[in-house]
């Protein structure tokens, strides 16, 4: 190999090296906008999903808590037994919530950013 191969390979070395560069940037450009893409459409659809849920969870309560009341004879008696129902479910809830939220919560965010192959669902 002479010195004037070598000195062109070494010359060519920053042009390939900038267009590796650019070319890595350009893919992280793109899985940073899907990325954002894919978890902005989860968060607003979870948020609606979320909202509707809680409007009907809303009603049914007035509407469980008047039925109560009726049974009871007294609408202030059926609506502190929905709210004291509603106590206990979040006592449960602060008991495990390592358990029913943080662990599948971890493991479902470590597969999505750990997965290497894309997905199959597109």
């Amino acid at each position: 190999m002479s010195i004037h191969s070598i000195k062109e390979t070494f010359e060519e070395v920053p042009t390939k090296a900038s267009s590796a560069l650019n070319s890595q940037i350009a893919y992280y450009k793109l899985f940073l906008f899907r990325f954002i893409g894919k978890s902005s459409y989860g968060l607003i659809t979870f948020f609606i999903v979320a909202f509707t849920s809680l409007l009907v969870l809303f009603f049914l309560s007035f509407a469980g808590a008047y039925a109560i009341g009726e049974a009871l004879g007294s609408n202030a008696l059926g609506f502190v037994i929905v709210g004291a129902f509603y106590v206990l479910i979040a006592v449960i809830i602060l008991a495990f919530r390592k358990k029913l939220i943080e662990k599948p919560l971890l493991e479902k965010l470590s597969e999505i950013y750990f997965k290497a192959e894309p997905d199959d669902e597109e």
